[in-house]
């Protein structure tokens, strides 16, 4: 049996009341299988997601909940937030190959709201979702996860993240883009 780590060790001890070891190793290499080709899903996503199928909505409500987040709230290691905000920029989509030899794309943008901005990292799986709004609009994306970037903190979006275009008329308060 392979060692885990300190980190996946803990994700383990929040269900160790509902599955074995055996049984959470087993789920994770599952996952790990069904997320192949999914180029920035590491062990420890891997182990969130399987304490995801056990622990239900009521465990988590001792977690303060938000519809979304300020941005100057945003603290790294905060998961599974929603923010909003207005697409300041958006860069273009460059492709990579990950450590592991598999292909894939990146895209970032610039999220800004009345307290401040913020990257947003899209990944080959949420690439698509760049179709659905330009710079300028107001977006809500749901279920991200705070980083340490190379400079600052940034956001990542991961495969359940959702975003939805909204009415800019209604956020005043946001900044606004550049005119081109």
């Amino acid at each position: 049996m392979r060692e885990m780590s300190q980190e996946i060790k803990d994700e383990y001890e929040k269900i160790k009341d509902k599955i074995s070891y055996e049984e959470f190793l087993e789920k994770m290499e599952q996952y790990k299988k069904e997320n192949a080709d999914v180029s920035f899903i590491d062990d420890i996503s891997i182990a969130h997601m399987v304490v995801g199928d056990f622990i239900t909505e009521k465990n988590e409500a001792l977690e303060e909940t938000k519809e979304f987040w300020k941005i100057n709230d945003l603290e790294t290691g905060t998961q599974h937030i929603n923010l909003l905000g207005r697409v300041m920029s958006i860069s273009n989509v460059k492709k990579f190959t990950s450590k592991k030899g598999r292909e894939g794309k990146l895209a970032n943008l610039i999220l800004a709201d009345d307290t401040g901005r913020i990257r947003v990292v899209f990944w080959t799986e949420n690439i698509k979702m760049l179709d659905k709004f330009q710079e300028g609009d107001v977006v809500k994306i749901n279920d991200v996860e705070v980083k340490q970037g190379f400079r600052e903190d940034e956001t990542h979006l991961n495969v359940r993240s959702s975003l939805e275009k909204l009415d800019s008329k209604d956020y005043p308060d946001f900044p606004l883009t550049m005119i081109k």
